[in-house]
Formats: C-alpha cells, structure tokens, sequence
C-alpha cells in the first residue's frame, strides 16, 4: 500500500507542471500570477483526492432503506438486514428511536458510495411501503427516525429471522439482530448460511454505535470474506479480531451460522 501511495505522489508534480501553462516569469516571482497560483493548487487537490480514491476502493458496508417491492436486493454482493421480532410500541419506541440515529450514524448510505453493489455488504432497515423507503433513501437525517421506526418492515423482518432459524440460530432475544447473507439471493435457501449480531442486550445509543461500528468495521475493505458467498474460516476469524477490538461483551454478540 505504502508502495503504491508513493509511486502515485510521485506523479503529482507532472500533473501539475502539465496543467499550467509555461511562464519563465511565475518561477522567479511566483505571486506574480495569482489566477495561475490557484490553478496548481486546484489540480494538486484533485490529484490528491484522486489518489485517495484509487486506494481507498474495495468493498463497503453501507445502508438503505428497503420496501417490500424491493426486497432482497439481491445485486449487492452481501444483504444484511436490522430486524426487529416486533414493530415498536409505546413502551419500547425511545429505544427503537436510538437504533434508528446509531444506524444512520454508522453506515454510508449505499447510494453515495461510488461502488457497484456487488462491492458492497449493504445492511437494509425494512420499511412496509416502498415510497416511503423512497423517500428515506433520498436523504435521511436522524429527524426521520420517527418514520424510520412507525413504518418498520415487520413482514420483511420476520422473513430474514425465519431464515436465520432455519440456519440454526434462534434469535429469541427482543432485537435489534444484525443478520447477513451472502450472495443475498440465499435468504430463502432452505439451509442458509447467516452471519449475525445479537444486540438484545444493548440498551444505551453508544453501545449501539459500538455495535454497529464493529460490525461494518471487521466487513469494510475485506474483498475475500464473502465472494462468492461466505469465507468461513475468514469470518470466524473476524469474530475472534472483534473480541480483539471492541471487546468480549460485543464479541460475544456475533456468532456464523448454517451450511
């Protein structure tokens, strides 16, 4: 990587003595033409960030919002799903309500990455109507919580923890699970193989972005751990690198099931 950066930096000088137009003058008084001053540093900033660009691709963890019609997206290269055994009611909404803001906080919208889905592992809040979910991916800000959690996808939630039993894992807690497939089409496999997060036992938005974080960060970046579908003994490694990380408490959340 390091190797790669300096051999990309080494070409910024000739993108920048290229783009400027020859003057024997702006070397001995370089203040003398402003106009060309600002394009130099106009083309370095863009160089620089085309660097950045090229070395930071790979695969993503991101979010969306997905309604019945759009569900599962099954273009992305791994599907993960927020459920919920239950939509929020009057005694629960506040932490549900944190859930929203720790996710929206967390993950990039799959949207403004400029990734194909199959180089993303995105992770779908379930919404019940498809313009809604609509709406909410053209630009959600922790405001929209209140949607977000009065019109949670209950159907589409109870399908992926369907799955996941089917898998062998009985997500019995009262949720938040984080619950992944790969390539996501095998949600309805008869023995699916899942990775999930169990975060029953959060109660605090901290924990949740802790939670949330550990789960994309151990994901991001990673282009062997689920093509063409789950690398296991990757995965389990990851499991073992959260514990590392972020600790046992949230270590203790994930688990890989199936097959």
């Amino acid at each position: 990587m390091a190797r790669k950066l300096s051999a990309l930096l080494l070409c910024l000088p000739i993108v920048v003595f290229s783009s400027v137009k020859a003057d024997a003058d702006w070397f001995t008084d370089p203040f003398k033409d402003l106009k060309a001053i600002k394009e130099i540093g106009q083309v370095l900033t863009n160089a620089v960030q085309d660097v950045g660009n090229t070395l930071s691709k790979g695969v993503k963890a991101s979010r969306m919002f997905s309604g019945p019609g759009e569900y599962p997206p099954e273009d992305f290269g791994a599907y993960g799903i927020l459920a919920f055994p239950a939509k929020a009611s009057e005694f629960d909404k506040d932490s549900h309500l944190k859930v929203c803001q720790a996710y929206l906080n967390s993950f990039v919208s799959a949207f403004n990455l400029d990734l194909s889905p199959a180089n993303q592992m995105v992770t779908v809040w379930p919404i019940n109507d498809d313009n809604i979910s609509d709406k909410l991916n053209a630009g959600s800000k922790k405001e929209d919580c209140e949607v977000v959690v009065s019109n949670f996808g209950l159907s589409m939630s109870t399908v992926a923890i369907d799955s996941a039993r089917r898998a062998g894992w009985s997500p019995d807690g009262k949720g938040p699970f984080l619950i992944a497939w790969a390539p996501g089409k095998s949600i309805r496999d008869e023995k699916p193989i899942i990775l999930y997060e169990d975060m029953s036992k959060f109660e605090e938005y901290g924990d949740f972005v802790a939670a949330m974080n550990a789960w994309k960060g151990e994901i991001q970046g990673d282009n062997d751990l689920f093509k063409p579908g789950w690398n296991l003994d990757n995965v389990k490694k990851k499991i073992r690198d959260v514990s590392n990380k972020y600790g046992k408490e949230i270590a203790s959340a994930f688990g890989i099931k199936g097959g």
